[in-house]
């Protein structure tokens, strides 16, 4: 991702980022992925192309489940070691946060996420509300279907293991 520093001007209350950031689509016309690295060596183990930059957090756990979410609204848990899928699941807005693992009064173990696509995020992105169809903001140029996909709001998804 590029960067470009500008003199701009902003109104107090308003949206500001006071940068030019561009997205630019890499090979296969891919804006993210999840990607291992092998610390030991520096090299990239494997990488899953995703559409949208992932902004998501990972969590990894004691059995090689490593889990991420993507900003077209996908929780998936992958093998860590191969980076296949191994489920994914429809949260129905962007994940942007970090997954986190716990064991449950009951002894067993959770996954839980939030899914809430907002900030910048929905500004750059046009018409993300379902609730309102008034709301028709331009997308920015390199996500203008991002609204096909998610909406705003947020849940805390928990899932058992």
């Amino acid at each position: 991702m590029d960067y470009a520093a500008w003199r701009a001007s902003h109104l107090k209350g308003t949206p500001y980022v006071g940068v030019d950031s561009p997205y630019s689509a890499g090979p296969g016309g891919n804006l993210g992925s999840f990607i291992a690295w092998d610390a030991a060596t520096g090299r990239k183990v494997w990488e899953n192309k995703e559409a949208y930059p992932t902004w998501s957090g990972a969590l990894v756990t004691a059995g090689d489940v490593a889990f991420y979410g993507t900003l077209d609204g996908w929780f998936k848990s992958i093998d860590a070691r191969t980076g296949k899928v191994l489920s994914k699941f429809k949260v129905g807005s962007g994940v942007v946060g970090n997954p986190i693992t716990y064991r449950g009064p009951d002894g067993k173990q959770y996954v839980a996420v939030y899914a809430g696509f907002g900030g910048d995020w929905a500004l750059l992105s046009g018409d993300t509300r379902s609730d309102d169809p008034a709301d028709v903001r331009a997308p920015a140029d390199d996500l203008k279907d991002i609204g096909r996909h998610t909406s705003q709001g947020g849940i805390v998804w928990i899932f058992g293991l």
